[in-house]
């Protein structure tokens, strides 16, 4: 049990990865693009939705996949402007929603996609929307099939969201940390793990590259870069969950923890602390 928390933990332990749960969304959008299932990066996302003819379509065609990707969305949710226990929270317009297609499609464009950092969960639920209008099934199968099976995950869970009971597509997932390694091992095997390519490897490049860079951490694609630990590619999750790959040293970091009512993040310094120094 953590001290905070008392959640239970341990190596056989599922954990709730919270906004971990969002780099496996990106991987996915990945994927789809290296089957073809989605043009590219920059793609219209609205394109994937010809069913939503409100008079402010025009204006969202210029939302592309890759502003999704780079919580770049222009909708004026930020998630990290009131703490996730407050009701006033923004992830609560998702997450309590009864439709979510329908929430993501409706919200209103506050700014120019592509032109500030606002993250949202809301843009990830929109990705999972994009996956599943592409596969033809819903994104949690998809994710099965694609990105687990291959990684020899079986051990996981989804936490459903409260309003639509789908799969937490932001911060519902729930897995073992042995693998939540074997997804930090892959990305540091540019794509590859057990010999097969289950990525193509040229998106370890795209996802190091931050779109929005800050001093300790920068963001892009939907990973961080932990700038002190020498540009570290990484997938945070609320309460200090933590995938780290550092490339450089040819090692992976993963944390768990119950870290949800305290300031700071000691673990994330802990982990910095210790890619330093291998």
């Amino acid at each position: 049990m953590t001290i905070t928390s008392r959640v239970p933990v341990g190596i056989n332990e599922v954990h709730n990865l919270h906004s971990v749960t969002k780099s496996f969304v990106a991987t996915l959008v990945f994927i789809a693009i290296d089957e073809g299932k989605i043009g590219s990066l920059n793609d219209s996302v609205f394109g994937y939705f010809p069913d939503y003819q409100q008079p402010d379509r025009a204006a969202k065609q210029r939302i592309t996949i890759k502003n999704m990707l780079d919580m770049s969305t222009g909708y004026a949710l930020n998630e990290l402007s009131v703490p996730y226990t407050s009701y006033a929270n923004p992830n609560r317009r998702h997450v309590n929603a009864k439709d979510l297609r329908k929430v993501f499609l409706n919200e209103k464009l506050a700014f120019e996609p592509g032109s500030k950092f606002v993250y949202s969960g809301m843009s990830t639920v929109g990705l999972s929307k994009v996956i599943e209008a592409v596969y033809d099934k819903p994104f949690a199968k998809v994710m099965k099939e694609k990105l687990f099976n291959p990684l020899g995950i079986t051990d996981y869970q989804w936490i459903p969201q409260y309003g639509s009971g789908e799969p937490g597509a932001d911060w519902g997932l729930r897995l073992r940390s042995r693998d939540m390694e074997k997804f930090g091992r892959m990305w540091l095997n540019k794509g590859m793990f057990n010999g097969q390519q289950v990525v193509a490897k040229h998106w370890l490049n795209e996802v190091r590259k931050s779109e929005f860079p800050g001093y300790k951490t920068g963001y892009g694609m939907h990973f961080w870069h932990v700038n002190e630990a020498g540009n570290a590619l990484a997938a945070f999750g609320h309460g200090e969950q933590y995938i780290v790959v550092l490339p450089h040293k040819n090692a992976v970091i993963v944390t768990t923890a119950g870290n949800y009512h305290i300031q700071g993040q000691p673990t994330l310094e802990l982990v910095t602390e210790i890619a330093n120094n291998l």
